[in-house]
């Protein structure tokens, strides 16, 4: 694999039973079955052929990395490792254009209690062996970080249509993912963190979500009559003296209309956080549950500004945890598990 390489590229690690259990500095961990592992310069290489169906095959690859005292906080050690990984698919040939500006990141806790952040994301390229799915893992341990990442890339004989690839590479790697973060043990026990504090959440944010609305067809003289757009906009500013605002604004563009109409409604009073929940306590109750989870964060370059993004689970008062194997692309589409909110202006 370019970028990584090994004193001793043939040296196996010792078997115990049916599973090898490296030990690294930092965690400790069981590679998944099927899974060869072997010991690198950089940490561990794990590797496996992933067939989920006949007519599909994958070169599967994670790369368990040493800890990195150099970034202890795990938001800086994501937005190092993720460019960084990019670059050396890059380097084997494979299609990796990432045409966002954006480092955005899922978060959660471990069953051994460690914090990790994680994104992942399928990189289509009409030659299928140029496709490629790329996750990154970082975990937080105590004044370091480990990162962790995970690959999947079609071998040939794949299915031609580009969402069946990416699903395809996805679905292999889902399972193994799973079964070594759960094998994952902490080196200095349970102790869960805080993923957010009052901090990250304090601002102005926004969220704008557009939708495709409907073409009109005149009935009577069999044409087109215009067209019917909707749209609608969510923003939320929380204080520090822990004060907030929530709004939502719809506009309507109906055929027969020269301008667009708008509406708006919200509601404002306190706020705190309670583990993974942003609670939300309306000055007027409205009898339903306002709160919202936080389910990652980032930010995002635009021009010389540098914006913070807060990722939401969009069903007041649940958690829709996403995938330890994600689509990345789906961050801000309306509708799926989660909603992308930037910092706003002003």
């Amino acid at each position: 694999m370019s970028g990584v390489s090994s004193n001793n590229p043939n040296r196996k690690l010792q078997r115990t039973g049916d599973s090898v259990r490296p030990r690294v500095q930092g965690i400790s961990f069981v590679p998944p079955p099927g899974w060869q592992a072997r010991e690198i310069q950089e940490g561990h290489l794990l590797e496996c052929l992933l067939c989920p169906e006949p007519s599909v095959s994958h070169a599967g690859r994670i790369v368990v990395l040493k800890p990195d005292p150099g970034h202890s906080e795990l938001g800086t050690a994501f937005g190092t490792g993720w460019p960084r990984w990019l670059a050396l698919l890059r380097q084997q040939g494979l299609t990796v254009s990432d045409p966002t500006d954006a480092i955005a990141y899922y978060w959660g806790h471990l069953d051994c209690g460690l914090t990790i952040y994680w994104m992942g994301r399928f990189f289509y390229d009409p030659d299928p062996r140029k496709s490629v799915y790329a996750a990154l893992y970082t975990l937080g341990l105590p004044g370091a970080t480990q990162s962790i990442f995970a690959t999947a890339t079609p071998l040939g004989g794949s299915p031609s249509l580009a969402q069946d690839l990416a699903t395809s590479a996805r679905l292999t790697l889902f399972d193994s993912v799973r079964r070594l973060f759960s094998s994952v043990d902490s080196p200095t026990g349970r102790a869960v963190q805080p993923l957010f504090t009052a901090a990250d959440v304090i601002g102005h944010w926004s969220q704008n979500v557009g939708t495709p609305g409907a073409h009109v067809w005149n009935t009577v003289f069999h044409g087109y009559a215009g067209h019917v757009g909707t749209g609608q906009g969510v923003t939320y500013r929380f204080d520090a003296a822990g004060l907030y605002e929530c709004q939502f604004t719809v506009t309507h563009s109906p055929w027969s209309a020269s301008m667009p109409s708008y509406s708006q409604q919200g509601h404002r009073g306190r706020w705190w956080i309670d583990g993974d929940f942003i609670r939300l306590e309306p000055a007027s109750p409205n009898g339903r549950d306002n709160s919202v989870a936080v389910v990652g964060a980032g930010w995002r370059n635009t021009g010389s500004v540098k914006r913070r993004l807060l990722l939401l689970s969009p069903s007041p008062g649940q958690i829709n945890h996403p995938d330890l194997v994600p689509d990345g692309r789906l961050l801000d589409v309306s509708g799926k598990a989660v909603a992308w909110c930037e910092e706003a202006g002003g």
